[in-house]
């Protein structure tokens, strides 16, 4: 699976899970739990309802978003990633630039824009 280059050792944006669960979606397009579990709960070792509960938060924040789906056993989720990784790395560009000036003022955002160059 492709690394989202949100990973590091200095600052992690996502856990592991997540991370994998968003490549797989990026790569994909749409995930149910069943077919994430499938795919990284031995990797990861987790259970069924770590991926579901992963998911629903992921989903609560805004990242991703849902359709249900009748199947066998009842109602379930298809989720979808409401960004694309592109759209979503400028979302936190900009959130994050934000910060930085409200924080710490222009001086601050001048340095960035010296050491982006």
């Amino acid at each position: 699976m492709r690394k989202l280059g949100f990973e590091g050792k200095d600052m992690d944006l996502f856990s592991k899970l997540e991370a994998d669960i968003l490549s797989y979606l990026w790569d994909r397009g749409y995930g149910s739990t069943n077919i994430l579990y499938k795919l990284l709960g031995e990797k990861h070792d987790v259970t069924h309802s770590t991926i579901a509960v992963t998911l629903g938060r992921l989903h609560e924040k805004g990242i991703l978003k849902r359709r249900p789906e009748r199947g066998k056993g009842g109602l379930r989720f298809a989720y979808y990633p409401k960004f694309t990784k592109e759209e979503f790395g400028n979302h936190l560009a900009n959130k994050f630039i934000d910060f930085l000036r409200k924080g710490f003022g222009e001086s601050c955002i001048a340095n960035l824009k010296k050491r982006i160059k």
